[in-house]
Formats: C-alpha cells, sequence, structure tokens
C-alpha cells in the first residue's frame, strides 16, 4: 500500500464509526477515491463494507493512548514546541496590510 492510501485507510478508520462515516455518500466517495490510490484490478470486485478497518483503528487508538498517558513535562514540552514551529502561521498579510 503506498502512502497516500495508507494515510486514507487511517482517516477512514478513525471516521467510518462516526455518525459521519455513516453516511451513505461519504462512504461511496471514500471508496471510490480510496480504490483509486490501490494496485488496479485487485479491489474491482470487492466493496467497502468487504474491508476490515478495525486493526487499523486498533493500533491508531494504541498510539493516542500511549501519547496521553506521557508524563506532563513531556508534553508540555511537545505543546511548546507545537507552539514555536507554528508561530509562523498565525498571521496572514493580504494586500499588504
Amino acid at each position: 500500500m503506498n502512502l497516500e492510501a495508507e494515510e486514507a485507510a487511517c482517516w477512514w478508520s478513525l471516521d467510518e464509526t462516526k455518525e459521519f462515516g455513516q453516511g451513505t455518500k461519504v462512504k461511496e466517495n471514500f471508496w471510490y477515491e480510496f480504490k483509486s490510490m490501490l494496485q488496479k484490478g485487485i479491489f474491482d470486485s470487492i466493496k467497502l463494507e468487504d474491508l476490515d478497518f478495525s486493526e487499523v483503528r486498533a493500533h491508531l487508538e494504541k498510539l493516542s493512548e500511549a501519547k496521553k498517558n506521557r508524563p506532563l513535562e513531556e508534553r508540555k514540552k511537545e505543546t511548546e514546541e507545537n507552539k514555536e514551529r507554528g508561530a509562523g502561521y498565525q498571521m496572514c498579510v493580504i494586500d499588504g496590510k
């Protein structure tokens, strides 16, 4: 699976269980785009409902829990680093103003 398809699978694994992911059109659109990211011909006869994203979801939830359970000092350090990294993106100039 290429990186683009892997990212889409991760996104879908988290959203398919939410209200947003239950919409018929959302499912159709995801499957159309996801199938185009995969190797041609392999998934032509498969439906989205035939795929099981539960292992991907479990892995992502495990990573999320590990991140939440880090020491407070480590979380604060990461928050500060993120603020510094994003500082240049908090304002924009439009027409020189």
